[in-house]
């Protein structure tokens, strides 16, 4: 082990000057941004109810059953997939938890059945707890004097996406179908 002289021109390391170069602005916004849209997932849903009803010939209880499959499976994502956050390494469980989420919108934007939609909508909402797991991780990559700024801003983006999600549904409708919405998270091109 080699001893540094105080008075040497080589800095001590310093871990929190390193971890503070690691989340930029744009990166936080990313963060925030993703995480608003993938719990808006469990949200879209709503103002849709009596379109998609409609036109799978469901009553009204039967298609409401889409926003209590949605809020169940998030539910049961939140006893069953967040922990893993701790036990499995993060980047890697919130790239896949990412990917079958957007698999679970794909599925119920090309929904043949109503029973489709269901499974979709529980994939989707069971997997839109990778906000729960990012927000974790984000506060681990900066230093400690900026973690509060960083949550807030992820926390925000998911609120944003709550609060959003209803309205960006409804007018995303009137554009296209009910199926729209679950086209625009995924990136696809709209089919009617």
């Amino acid at each position: 082990m080699r001893i540094v002289p105080h008075h040497s021109s080589v800095p001590p390391p310093c871990p929190a000057s390193a971890a503070a170069a690691r989340l930029s602005s744009p990166i936080v916004l990313l963060m925030a941004v993703a995480t608003g849209l993938t719990v808006a997932s469990n949200y879209y849903a709503q103002p849709l109810l009596h379109t998609i009803g409609a036109q799978f010939g469901l009553s009204t209880a039967a298609a409401g059953s889409i926003t209590t499959v949605a809020q169940l499976s998030y539910a049961l994502g939140l006893i069953l997939l967040v922990p893993l956050g701790d036990m499995l390494e993060r980047r890697s469980l919130i790239v896949a938890m990412t990917i079958l989420s957007a698999c679970g919108l794909l599925m119920t934007a090309l929904a043949p059945s109503f029973g489709f939609i269901l499974l979709g909508t529980a994939i989707a909402g069971g997997l839109s707890v990778v906000a729960q797991v990012l927000i974790p991780l984000a506060s681990t990559l900066d230093a400690p004097a900026e973690r509060g700024k960083i949550v807030g801003t992820i926390m925000s983006g998911l609120l944003l996406g709550i609060l959003l999600a209803r309205a960006a549904a409804g007018a995303l409708a009137d554009l296209g179908n009910w199926r729209t919405v679950y086209w625009i998270p995924d990136g696809a091109p709209t089919v009617t």
